[in-house]
């Protein structure tokens, strides 16, 4: 059991890297809100849970160390919320960010995603706009002049060249529209 763990965290190892290096230099992801999430989640927890139940005797030297530094995760996490204000901010925000990652999706089809995102605990949501491609989806654009506004709504119009996001904002009779060119 304990060789079929280690495998399966070696492969969320290697997809979880995969996910990182595409969405930071490239803003692609995963499709679906949870799917990348899982996949982290279950690199780490693998990773903690193996050293409690392998036989450090078949480890190499160097997987003993790896596995081990895995379980202290959660110590140093907990630890790390000690320090003053700083602390608990961040390891919350990450937290946060991992397991409540949309605010509010205002509208979603099998094209577009238009959603608000949890940035973090001191940060406001973050307005942004995912294009669908097969199991990818690719953030295209990110508003941050909209955290200011209550957003009700979105609506989305297509045309030949371009797409148009409708955004009606709280009480107010406000309205905007956002613009860009169909990404082929």
């Amino acid at each position: 059991m304990s060789i079929h763990l280690k495998l399966a965290h070696y492969f969320s190892f290697f997809v979880t890297g995969i996910i990182v290096v595409l969405f930071i230099n490239y803003n692609i992801g995963l499709r679906g809100i949870w799917t990348s999430r899982i996949i982290i989640l279950f690199f780490f927890l693998s990773g903690i849970f193996f050293h409690l139940i392998a036989e450090k005797e078949a480890m190499k030297k160097w997987e003993f160390w790896y596995f081990k530094g895995f379980s202290f995760l959660p110590v140093g996490i907990s630890l790390f919320t000690f320090i003053p204000f700083l602390g608990p901010v961040i390891v919350f925000s990450i937290l946060g960010q991992l397991f409540i990652p949309v605010d509010k999706i205002y509208y979603e089809d099998d094209q577009l995603k238009v959603q608000t995102r949890f940035v973090g605990v001191l940060g406001p949501p973050q307005f942004e706009v995912y294009q669908k491609e097969f199991i990818f989806e690719k953030r295209i654009t990110d508003y941050n002049t909209y955290w200011r506004y209550n957003i009700e709504e979105a609506s989305v119009s297509y045309d030949e060249d371009s797409t148009r996001i409708k955004l009606k904002f709280g009480n107010d009779d406000k309205m905007d529209v956002l613009s860009f060119e169909t990404v082929d």
